[in-house]
């Protein structure tokens, strides 16, 4: 009885087995990969496109935002648009810069409307894309409810007309040219954007170079060069202290004044590494043989890479002052004329004869041409880096 038994359970699961047959399973699997492989990426390529038109939409709604730039532009040059003056002088390389780059951002609004309006995008075809979804739609719905299902119901569901009717649309549904062209599209559409934007950033860089004072930045440039040597003398007499066994005692006598005057230079060169008082606190600490305990040699010992950094932050400023010189005058210093420039006139060796006024701007638009400047925008943010570095250490 128990040997009939199980020949009974072993008939009752052929039966089962036998109501799925192959070629239900085939077309399961077909209809399973037609989801994976054609639905899925197709109504992603669809959002993607939806997503880039937006993005497109949203930098063309922009693309007046460089109007105000131009107007402070041609304020700061004068007024007159036709014949922008840079330090007074309408012929050196910044009013060239201001001339090029008033004239690049005008062209701007034109620009960015061109390469990133929708109406100017390369759309699909969006009556066949509607076609296409809703056949998608009822495809996934009607797969999602025959995978739930097994057996003879399953291969029912499998062999619906609601599946075989979908399927037939969505084999001719495709987006991957109009997904590429899309893309491309937008490609150019942020280029074109960051291109106004980019040259938008040089306008504070022209406007300050034209606005500083040549002769005094060679003065400043004076004062940098010796900063830059004295503050290298006032490292090598650090590293020397942190070593040295004798004293001779000079204008500073001991440890603790000496490092006191490396914490004060240390903030001068963070604030401003033109300061003419920084040369006088670092020969100060160049000029003295006082000795230190263990400790304090030590405690200087690991101040010698702050001087690294102050020395660097003045180097870099040496970099960013003459690239001024370069965008008003078209050349930099030499440095014979550095050293015959005078001194200068206030501590904080001020290169601004006025300050630019702040304007209102209100209208007007930037692809260069080939007579841009180079721009100081790379140096100031190595420098901001150093400078907060030193900063840090210091506090």
């Amino acid at each position: 009885m128990k040997k009939s038994g199980k020949g009974k359970k072993k008939s009752g699961k052929q039966s089962s087995t036998c109501a799925v047959d192959e070629a239900c399973v085939t077309m399961a699997v077909g209809y399973m990969k037609t989801m994976k492989d054609k639905v899925v990426n197709y109504l992603k390529q669809n959002d993607r496109i939806s997503k880039q038109n937006s993005t497109g939409e949203k930098k063309n709604n922009k693309k007046d935002v460089f109007k105000p730039a131009i107007n402070r532009l041609t304020e700061a040059g004068g007024g007159n648009a036709s014949a922008l003056a840079c330090g007074g002088d309408i012929t050196n390389a910044g009013a060239a810069q201001m001339k090029n780059l008033t004239e690049t951002l005008m062209k701007c609004s034109d620009e960015v409307k061109k390469a990133c309006d929708p109406t100017a995008l390369p759309q699909p075809d969006m009556a066949a894309v509607a076609v296409c979804v809703a056949a998608m739609s009822t495809f996934e719905t009607e797969v999602e409810k025959c995978r739930k299902l097994t057996g003879a119901e399953a291969c029912t569901c499998w062999a619906s007309d609601a599946l075989s009717t979908s399927a037939v649309t969505i084999k001719s549904c495709s987006l991957a040219d109009e997904a590429k062209a899309m893309a491309d599209a937008l490609s150019t559409c942020r280029s074109s954007f960051g291109t106004c934007r980019k040259y938008e950033d040089d306008i504070g860089n022209i406007i300050h170079s034209c606005n500083a004072n040549p002769d005094a930045l060679k003065s400043k440039l004076k004062s940098l060069t010796a900063n830059a040597d004295s503050l290298t003398a006032a490292k090598k007499k650090i590293t020397e202290l942190s070593a040295r066994k004798g004293r001779v005692v000079r204008s500073l006598t001991t440890c603790a004044e000496v490092s006191d005057a490396l914490t004060e230079l240390l903030m001068l060169v963070s604030q401003n590494p033109a300061s003419t008082m920084i040369a006088t606190i670092a020969t100060k600490i160049s000029t003295t043989t006082a000795t230190c305990t263990t400790a304090e040699k030590e405690g200087l010992l690991a101040r010698v890479a702050d001087l690294d950094i102050a020395i660097l932050l003045t180097m870099d400023e040496i970099d960013v002052t003459q690239e001024t010189l370069m965008d008003q005058l078209g050349v930099t210093a030499s440095p014979a004329e550095i050293s015959i420039a005078v001194d200068c006139l206030t501590p904080d060796c001020s290169v601004i004869d006025d300050p630019v006024p702040t304007v209102e701007p209100t209208s007007t638009m930037a692809m260069p041409v080939s007579t841009a400047m180079p721009t100081t925008m790379g140096a100031k943010r190595r420098r901001q880096a150093v400078e907060d570095i030193l900063k840090s250490k210091i506090v």
